[in-house]
């Protein structure tokens, strides 16, 4: 069965919102120290909102001139959905506050702005059998593994967790945890951290 077949791609901005707000309060302030250039990949960005909604997080901490945001996706329509950036007006997940401040209107849609868009790359790639070249400080794969055999899902940890930074994190759906044996503590619902420093 093709993976297609098997993956909806749900997203949403600031989907499970406690585990943005636990970015923000524990996770950021962690990497940020020193001052150092960041990296975030979504692994399965679908239609881009997941990463938008990174970039919005670390735009209002100041930090997203500092930081390369990649979001990679199997199924090229998906990919160009999200490089257009263009939603529904009455997108979910959204406050009328954060529409007004990180959106541009246009008609019955909103775009994200243009000092967001310009921070993102975006690419068609398949995490099950390629991972982006790390080191990456933000690995996020979200609602994804439960729809893999566990050996196939184990094999895209390993792979995800080895181009994670020491004292990286990686962030996952409600119902995931990455495999014990690669020795990740968890920071927080749906957050882990790679041991080292």
């Amino acid at each position: 069965m093709a993976v297609s077949s098997l993956l909806i791609g749900v997203t949403r901005f600031f989907r499970d919102r406690a585990v943005f707000n636990r970015m923000r309060k524990d996770v950021m302030p962690v990497l940020s120290e020193g001052g150092r250039p960041l990296r975030v990949w979504s692994a399965g960005c679908s239609t881009g909102a997941e990463l938008y909604s990174m970039a919005i997080l670390l735009a209002e901490l100041g930090l997203l001139t500092k930081t390369f945001l990649l979001g990679t996706d199997f199924r090229d329509d998906a990919i160009e959905y999200a490089r257009t950036g263009t939603y529904d007006a009455k997108v979910k997940g959204l406050t009328p506050a954060e529409i007004d401040r990180w959106f541009g209107q246009e008609g019955k849609t909103v775009r994200p702005a243009e000092r967001l868009r310009a921070r993102i790359r975006w690419k068609q790639a398949n995490w099950l059998t390629d991972a982006e070249k790390g080191p990456w400080d933000i690995i996020l794969w979200r609602n994804a593994a439960i729809y893999l055999t566990a050996e196939a899902a184990f094999a895209v940890w390993a792979r995800l967790h080895g181009q994670l930074r020491k004292g990286g994190f990686m962030i996952t759906g409600k119902a995931e945890r990455p495999p014990w044996s690669l020795g990740m503590h968890m920071a927080g619902q749906s957050i882990y951290q790679k041991a080292g420093v």
